[in-house]
């Protein structure tokens, strides 16, 4: 029976994934804190 791998030793493949989704999820955040501040791209008069 297979052990799942912990966290830490995840494959390249996993780790690049994971990567992906943590990068995509700082830009949201980045353009959500824009938007909040009244500097994001649907007020570009500002």
């Amino acid at each position: 029976m297979r052990e799942d791998k912990p966290d830490k030793q995840m494959d390249g493949e996993e780790q690049k994934v994971g990567s992906i989704v943590r990068n995509a999820l700082k830009r949201e955040q980045d353009v959500l804190a824009k938007a909040a501040n009244g500097q994001g791209e649907l007020n570009p008069d500002k």
